[in-house]
């Protein structure tokens, strides 16, 4: 049930960053993955990271947004994993998920444009 509770409250620390509120964050980097989600081919660096913008090609929403759903999604599966490794590790699970709920990569880019939550998912998931 806490579980649910940090997902909720991920979904509405990010929910911002979903409805656009968090544009002062983007650039010209998340146009470039804007248009690798439109199909369209990107210069370096961006061409080495296709994976999120495939992603959100493949859903049925504007490039942007489902730009960030693909985030949002990897944000709360970061938590996921880390809640995991918590509890396999005997820690305290209410705090690690305060700890993480409140972090600057969780505030900035949860819900961005930025291809940063999927790197956090990889990262929880491979420890």
């Amino acid at each position: 049930m806490k579980r649910l509770a940090f997902v909720a409250l991920l979904v509405a620390i990010c929910l911002p960053g979903l409805l656009g509120a968090n544009a002062w964050l983007e650039n010209s980097d998340v146009d470039r993955y804007v248009e690798m989600a439109r199909g369209e081919m990107c210069e370096v660096p961006f061409c080495y990271r296709p994976a999120v913008p495939w992603l959100a090609a493949l859903l049925a929403f504007p490039a942007v947004t489902s730009l960030r759903l693909v985030s949002l999604v990897c944000t709360v599966g970061a938590y996921l994993c880390v809640d995991r490794i918590v509890a396999l590790t005997g820690g305290n699970r209410t705090r690690a998920g305060w700890l993480f709920a409140a972090s600057f990569p969780v505030a900035a880019y949860g819900a961005s444009g930025y291809i940063d939550a999927s790197v956090l998912l990889v990262l929880a998931a491979g420890t």
